[in-house]
């Protein structure tokens, strides 16, 4: 409520257009509610005051810790009190005011973690070190001027109360409060003091800042560039010694060895973690050995940012290392299926080398894309595709030729010079059926019942004979691709007894499997017509049971 009556009068004084009688009356509540609010804190001291000597008279008698405790947080709410009263009087914020005069402690708890950073922010303060102190200096007096404004108001409020008809103790306690601010005032004044002092012994220096900055610069950056270059040197003599000296270990009889051959990636991996990290403590120690804290600083920085960050992806690294060390689920020499294609692995590596010898296509992945997958070993004389270039396969839709193929598609050349595009991992799992390594035609034939007495011995050998005769002189020079010639019965049909006709040719006339069909088939018939063999058509036969029956069948018809 108390708040409240000081907080009106000022609102209204700040925001209505009063007359000067309006004013006084106002400024007159306001002076009597703080009055009033005095006299309560200054009561207030009174009383703790009073409670202090009681408990004081006690511990005469008793001496007890209680108490002694007791009159020591009687004596902090006394302090407490009469500092808030004299700040209440001279309209000052305690907590604002003591947190500006604290700022050299904070300064120096800001001091003590640059400390952690020294080389790093010495050398980085070189490079402004002057207009950097100048601003400072300016900002601190600056800061001192602002506080002392502060008090010297404070005085005027409380001076402004000693008009008024205080209570004698209060009238003390705001004297030991003017005192106080006197003490500040005069500590201020010699701060400001000696800050104006350094700020003319700066800005007395003759040299500009913008060349002593370019020669600050320039010192930096050869200093710099100099113990970088070592350290980089350093590094690199170390790692390419090291890398010596591990391909003459691992060329060595020892790893030729059966047993230890299998453990060879691995070490030889590990080997090389180990040289670099060698090779980067190497640079480090060169670097401490020239005294520039600034680049181990910077280092070490960096190491342990990378190290933080790594700390999220350490478990998909360490099944990338696992895959490096040849230990994970993708061997070296094993089969895996990448993007729906059989692929050798060559090599794991941060880029692993596939090949596939089908397509005759080679590609470099990086670990990453095969981590999730699981190699096995390859199996003698495994297929790694359908087809090859240049083969001619069977579809549903008739003969085709491969003309080009790769891990992305398949451009087939059908009759008539037509061309088909078929997507890799489609083509893959089409029923096909490839003609270029060896294929066999084979397909049944009729003849007539009236040739049943020879249809299983002399015939099929008279048609094989003048068969393997007709197909020779139609292949000429390339009959030496025809491996065989059978002709066998079959079977006997409804109408017809066949035969059973096999060709068995070798790749190279898989070009010509439709004409060599059709040619078989012709010839077949010409043989017949030859030897007088009867080819039969199919015949639909009518058995009648007895007269009975065909007396009804006429009249149905």
């Amino acid at each position: 409520m108390l708040k409240l009556l000081l907080i009106v009068p000022l609102l209204f004084a700040s925001f209505s257009p009063l007359h000067a009688d309006e004013e006084k009356e106002i400024t007159s509540s306001y002076l009597e509610a703080k009055i009033e609010r005095l006299k309560d804190m200054n009561n207030q001291i009174n009383r703790y005051i009073n409670q202090r000597d009681e408990v004081s008279k006690k511990i005469k008698n008793s001496r007890s810790k209680r108490l002694r405790k007791e009159r020591h947080q009687l004596n902090q709410q006394i302090d407490k009190t009469q500092k808030e009263l004299v700040y209440f009087a001279a309209n000052l914020d305690v907590s604002k005011t003591d947190e500006q005069e604290q700022n050299n402690k904070k300064r120096d708890l800001l001091e003590e973690v640059k400390v952690l950073l020294a080389p790093l922010l010495s050398s980085l303060r070189r490079l402004s070190e002057r207009p950097r102190q100048i601003q400072e200096l300016r900002d601190e007096k600056e800061d001192e001027e602002r506080l002392l404004e502060k008090y010297n108001a404070a005085e005027k409020e409380i001076q402004a109360l000693f008009k008024t008809d205080l209570p004698p103790s209060l009238k003390n306690n705001l004297k030991n409060g003017l005192k106080a601010f006197e003490e500040k005032k005069e500590d201020i004044a010699v701060r400001i003091a000696q800050t104006e002092q350094k700020l003319v012994q700066k800005l007395k220096n003759d040299e500009s800042s913008f060349s002593k900055s370019i020669s600050a610069i320039r010192s930096f950056l050869g200093v710099i560039g100099r113990d970088l270059f070592i350290a980089l040197l350093c590094f690199t003599v170390s790692l390419w010694g090291l890398g010596n000296i591990r391909r003459r270990i691992f060329r060595s009889q020892l790893f030729k060895k059966e047993m230890i051959s299998e453990f060879q990636r691995p070490l030889f991996s590990i080997y090389g973690i180990l040289a670099v990290v060698t090779s980067l403590f190497i640079s480090l120690v060169s670097l401490y050995i020239l005294d520039n804290w600034l680049l181990v600083t910077l280092i070490l920085l960096l190491i342990t940012s990378a190290l933080w960050s790594f700390k999220h992806l350490a478990p998909r690294f360490l099944a990338e290392l696992k895959l490096l060390f040849n230990l994970g689920p993708v061997r070296e020499g094993q089969r895996i299926i990448w993007k729906g294609i059989p692929w050798k692995v060559l090599r794991i590596g941060m880029f692993s080398t596939l090949h596939n010898e089908d397509l005759n296509q080679m590609v470099r992945v990086a670990v990453k894309e095969i981590i999730d997958l699981h190699s096995r070993p390859t199996l003698y004389n495994e297929v790694w595709f359908p087809t090859r270039k240049g083969d001619f396969v069977l579809l549903d839709d008739g003969l085709a030729e491969v003309e080009l193929q790769s891990m992305e598609q398949v451009q087939l050349k059908m009759p008539g010079n037509e061309r088909k595009i078929i997507a890799a991992t489609e083509f893959i799992n089409m029923k096909l059926v490839n003609l270029s390594k060896d294929f066999r035609l084979d397909f049944t034939f009729g003849l007539d019942y009236a040739h049943q007495a020879d249809i299983t011995q002399k015939i099929p050998e008279t048609v094989e004979v003048a068969l393997r005769e007709k197909i020779k002189d139609f292949l000429k020079e390339e009959s030496k691709f025809l491996k065989t010639i059978e002709v066998r019965f079959s079977s006997a049909g409804a109408s017809s007894l066949d035969l059973w006709v096999r060709l068995d040719c070798h790749g190279a006339l898989a070009y010509k499997y439709e004409i060599l069909r059709r040619f078989a088939q012709a010839a077949l018939v010409d043989i017949c017509n030859k030897e007088n063999y009867i080819i039969p058509f199919t015949q639909l036969n009518l058995h009648i049971a007895n007269k009975n029956t065909e007396g009804v069948l006429n009249e149905l018809s």
